[in-house]
């Protein structure tokens, strides 16, 4: 089978087998901490970013108060599917599906990642979701490197012929960037 395909299974069924499991665990401690904090929507909790009570908290209003564990753990296993589908896009724009397939697959089984952030209740799921994220990123500083690896030796320039072994100035990413005031 090919690459790409194979990683679209991959997502497929480690997505049923976290439904699966899902249904069959109950809450965890933390987690019945996040449900129960969640319950109220604030602005901002005690211990941490409020994007996962937010999401628990959405999920108890469509799925209604005292929603199964499964319901309540959905949108966590949707976003780290999307993670994965992420990370799938990322590793092939810089090397190729194969490589993606098995950065999917490694990314599964990582038992922080597949099983803690991909499927539970928690506030840190965010640790798999960001890195994918910035997919755009990656590529353009992978080009950057090859023009720098191109260059004689003691001649490393960057874009606009200076020193690359200075500190470059902090670039916002593209969706922050109209923000800062810098055209994409």
């Amino acid at each position: 089978m090919a690459p790409l395909p194979a990683a679209l299974w991959l997502i497929l069924a480690t997505l049923l087998l976290r439904l699966a499991l899902g249904w069959a665990l109950g809450l965890g401690i933390d987690e019945s901490y996040m449900v129960a904090a969640g319950r109220e929507w604030r602005l901002g909790y005690f211990d941490h970013p409020p994007l996962a009570w937010w999401l628990t908290w959405g999920a108890e209003q469509v799925f209604g108060a005292g929603a199964s564990p499964v319901l309540l753990r959905l949108p966590f296993i949707l976003l780290f599917a999307v993670s994965t589908w992420l990370l799938i896009r990322l590793t092939t724009r810089i090397f190729d599906a194969r490589a993606a397939f098995w950065a999917a697959v490694l990314f599964n089984l990582a038992p922080v990642f597949g099983v803690a952030s991909g499927g539970w209740v928690l506030a840190e799921y965010h640790v798999a979701e960001a890195p994918p994220a910035r997919c755009g990123e990656l590529p353009r500083q992978r080009r950057h490197q090859r023009r720098f690896a191109a260059a004689p030796y003691g001649q490393i320039t960057d874009d606009n012929g200076g020193d690359a072994r200075r500190p470059a100035p902090y670039v916002p990413p593209p969706p922050l960037r109209h923000l800062a005031g810098q055209r994409p």
